[in-house]
């Protein structure tokens, strides 16, 4: 079971598989720092509100500062940073995306999550504590859909970078565990975009549809359970990519 001195960083907690994450570590007792752009509704038992756009560098550079502010009033066991913030969006071909979109996305999708790895684990090596970094992935690493060019090159990139620093990180004294988990198809406002949208920019719009219709979308409360049950294993390999279809 999650110890009751673990500490998470979840970005994107406030609906989907970021709310219902924090819901299960919460159940746990595990002191939360949820960040989301939105507000966040939902009441914990020992949880810090964040709000913050991270897009935008500086802020998730504040961001950083208020979590290990965070951790001077805690004496913590293992931290946990997960960088589940994403978007869908742009859903268009190349050369139909709008490159402003692009640019968020690609920021929000890769570049955030290598901003706030690269500040946790410093701040994990300064205080000399058990960290691991859980990057939340998809099937759209390694499979090529049209439409999805973006999100499918920033999900490959976090992929990539993941096993870029587990072997950075294999031979420290203190070692971050880092790795990527594809946590399947969720039954999200995600989902409901991507429903939403015309065959011309996503031409596998069918597919998705079925996937409602036939009741094969997983719920997040879930896969956040099936996560957690994961992560309580304590198997997780310096650089490993998972996906929890398989697990």
């Amino acid at each position: 079971m999650t110890d009751t001195n673990d500490v998470f960083l979840i970005t994107g907690a406030s609906r989907g598989l970021g709310l219902a994450m924090a819901r299960a570590f919460d159940l746990h007792d595990a002191a939360l720092f949820l960040v989301a752009r939105g507000e966040i509704v939902d009441e914990f038992k020992q949880a810090v509100r964040y709000r913050a756009d991270l897009t935008v560098s500086p802020e998730v550079h504040d961001l950083l500062e208020a979590f290990d502010s965070f951790l001077d009033d805690r004496k913590p066991g293992n931290v946990t940073l997960i960088n589940n913030a994403g978007t869908v969006s742009p859903i268009a071909s190349a050369d139909r995306s709008d490159p402003g979109e692009v640019d968020a996305a690609i920021r929000l999708n890769l570049l955030t999550p290598m901003w706030l790895t690269s500040g946790f684990i410093k701040t994990i090596e300064k205080r000399k504590l058990s960290g691991r970094v859980i990057n939340i992935s998809s099937g759209a690493a390694h499979s090529a859909y049209a439409g999805w060019s973006t999100y499918c090159a920033a999900k490959a990139g976090l992929d990539h970078f993941t096993r870029c620093v587990g072997i950075e990180q294999s031979d420290r004294v203190n070692p971050v565990t880092v790795v990527s988990i594809a946590p399947g198809v969720i039954d999200t406002d995600m989902q409901s975009q991507i429903r939403g949208m015309n065959k011309q920019d996503f031409p596998m719009l069918d597919k998705f549809v079925n996937l409602k219709e036939s009741g094969a979308l997983e719920s997040a409360d879930r896969v956040a359970s099936r996560l957690v049950a994961f992560l309580d294993d304590g198997a997780l390999k310096h650089g490993g990519i998972y996906d929890l279809r398989d697990l």
